[in-house]
């Protein structure tokens, strides 16, 4: 069974909720939306980031001084409250975020799938779903890649779904190693008209140390989503999961690629 029609049985409080976020996000896509598809963990909190820096510090003057809070007001997702927040920025069509699977609502619409090594995105994912309290997981690396509904099906299933349809792929590592080239071809594929000194400039205002920053002055209300000690910002890394993956989930791993055809990191 399908893990969110599974929850859905479970909660069908949450199941109504969301069922009525996704109803009113359809009705308020517009043509002009830019889509990122990223699976949880795979760089949505720098990229998301770096784009309010670069049309904040155009439009408003600043850049590198924010908070959480204020990148989700402005950086809005797909089926989430922040859907239906005013758009703030002029120079820009809306750019939407989301973790959902490809649905043919996005047809016709610039997007971006982000990717990241899957045993990476594991092991960070982990440190995120055993801090966040709405999910109510408790578990270790095992537990995590074998969930039905955060674990490496879950990867597979929206990476294989995003696939086909995206305009531009970018990874992760990639981002990481040449983060000017990247961020440069993710400009121009959503049709933001910026020279290098302003991507430079954002890039700059969205460093990891800055993010940790923006993390603590954020509102109390962001914070206590999650438990304490919690970082956003961890690392950054890349290999740590090929280390945290013992000889047992090396082969899970390995069966799950072969499963759903998966060779972007072959």
């Amino acid at each position: 069974m399908n893990p969110q029609i599974a929850r859905a049985i479970r909660n069908p409080v949450w199941a109504a909720e969301k069922a009525w976020l996704w109803g009113r996000s359809i009705a308020g896509l517009r043509a002009s939306d830019k889509v990122f598809a990223f699976y949880p963990k795979t760089g949505s909190t720098w990229v998301r980031i770096f784009f309010y820096n670069l049309l904040a510090a155009r439009e408003m003057g600043r850049a590198g001084d924010f908070s959480f809070d204020a990148v989700d007001a402005s950086m809005p997702e797909f089926a989430n409250p922040s859907f239906f927040k005013p758009w703030p920025f002029r120079s820009s069509d809306r750019i939407l975020k989301t973790h959902r699977p490809y649905n043919r609502v996005w047809a016709g619409r610039p997007s971006v799938l982000f990717t990241r090594e899957p045993r990476d995105t594991m092991v960070s994912f982990l440190h995120y779903a055993n801090a966040k309290k709405e999910f109510g997981f408790a578990g270790d690396l095992n537990d995590l890649v074998r969930h039905p509904e955060f674990g490496l099906d879950s990867y597979m299933r929206f990476y294989t779904s995003w696939k086909p349809h995206a305009g531009l792929i970018i990874r992760y590592e990639d981002l990481r190693a040449e983060p000017l080239q990247e961020f440069t071809r993710i400009v121009g594929h959503i049709g933001i008209d910026a020279d290098l000194a302003e991507i430079t400039s954002a890039l700059e205002a969205s460093t990891l140390e800055r993010t940790r920053k923006a993390q603590e002055q954020s509102s109390e209300q962001f914070r206590s989503k999650f438990k304490d000690g919690f970082v956003f910002a961890r690392k950054g890394a890349s290999g740590e999961g090929q280390e945290a993956f013992d000889e047992e989930l090396e082969a899970y791993y390995l069966e799950r690629r072969a499963a759903w055809g998966f060779d972007l990191y072959a």
